[in-house]
């Protein structure tokens, strides 16, 4: 199989995505990466710099749209590359143990936008800091059609830190009457398949 793969959130991009790819960099037909931070995708830039057909977007995904309008987005104070930036201010405080944060403005997107624009996504890994179960129940049931996996982070799903609340346990549901019967856990993500 060759893939096409959609990482929404890539952070500094070194992480289990690009682990994927780099193993697998025969079979990778495609990858985009998305990320809020200006400073992640540069950075992204340079860890799969030898990877070839990558597309970068400096995008923070919504599971409803503003109109392509900027929205601020909190971060840890000082920390220009934070892999914790998210519209939820408490997200961010929980993780930091900070009160304060930073802001940075970001132009914005849906995850519906970025499988019509890009349709041939086959691999979709969401990592949207608080946001990952509602960007995925905004899609509807034909926009899973050409996804053979999808992985996300799934400790934020029903609140700051929770392991299994109604909120997940509904998502994969909806994915097992998709057609995704092999769900998994790494770690902090789930790895659902067709």
């Amino acid at each position: 199989m060759k893939y096409n793969i959609l990482h929404v959130g890539c952070h500094n991009g070194d992480d289990e995505v690009y682990s994927f790819v780099s193993k697998n960099v025969q079979n990778i037909e495609s990858v985009v990466l998305v990320d809020a931070n200006p400073i992640c995708i540069e950075n992204s830039k340079k860890v799969y710099n030898s990877i070839s057909n990558c597309t970068f977007e400096c995008l923070a995904v919504l599971p409803v749209s503003v109109g392509g309008k900027s929205i601020d987005l909190h971060s840890p104070v000082g920390e220009e590359m934070s892999t914790v930036s998210s519209v939820i201010k408490d997200f961010v405080t929980t993780h930091s143990k900070d009160l304060n944060t930073d802001t940075f403005e970001a132009k914005t997107t849906t995850l519906k936008e970025l499988i019509l624009k890009y349709p041939k996504t086959n691999y979709l890994s969401v990592d949207t800091e608080g946001l990952d179960v509602l960007n995925l129940f905004s899609l509807d049931p034909k926009d899973y059609d050409n996804i053979k996996k999808v992985v996300f982070e799934f400790i934020h799903s029903d609140g700051t830190v929770s392991f299994g609340g109604l909120k997940l346990q509904s998502l994969l549901y909806y994915f097992n009457k998709l057609g995704f019967k092999k769900c998994y856990q790494e770690e902090f993500n789930i790895h659902c398949e067709k």
